[in-house]
């Protein structure tokens, strides 16, 4: 059922697109075809990231070949891809400090926004001083430095075997 859903759903965004290059004026079947798409249950599959928009910046995220990083930019292409800049945050052999890959190519480590509520609820004192003088700059250092260092201590070892 999984792989007809994404036939279905390729069909209709290649469709969609092409009316939308084209210049249809009458999109009103098409739309109904989205429409029916997102009604389909949200079952996260490999080419998820290919339909829908699932990261946000600030999101924590690894490579295939296993680079740790921040997305710190989106684009989407007039066709519809979406390629994401990510900031590394380990130490690669390349000094590429940054690098836009397609959505297919990295997973989510974390949301950024859960990772702030983990690290406030674990810490209300901090959520103090944080409401108090809210910089954004040093909490995503801090943040950084923190998946950093779990990333070294076997995060890394056991995202890369699960995926």
């Amino acid at each position: 059922m999984t792989t007809i859903r994404f036939i279905f759903a390729i069909i209709s965004k290649v469709t969609v697109l092409c009316a939308q290059w084209l210049r249809v004026g009458d999109l009103k079947e098409f739309k109904r075809v989205d429409e029916v798409l997102s009604r389909i249950p949200n079952i996260p599959a490999w080419y998820t990231p290919l339909l829908k928009d699932i990261y946000d910046i600030d999101d924590y995220v690894y490579t295939m070949d296993g680079k740790l990083g921040r997305i710190i930019d989106k684009l989407t292409s007039q066709y519809g891809y979406r390629a994401y800049k990510i900031h590394f945050l380990d130490d690669n052999d390349a000094d590429i400090s940054e690098d836009y890959y397609p959505a297919q190519y990295f997973k989510r480590i974390q949301p950024k926004q859960e990772l702030y509520d983990m690290c406030f609820k674990a810490q209300p004192e901090f959520k103090k001083l944080y409401d108090a003088n809210p910089d954004e700059e040093q909490l995503k250092s801090c943040l950084d430095t923190s998946i950093k260092m779990l990333w070294n201590l076997g995060l890394k070892n056991r995202l890369l075997n699960k995926s």
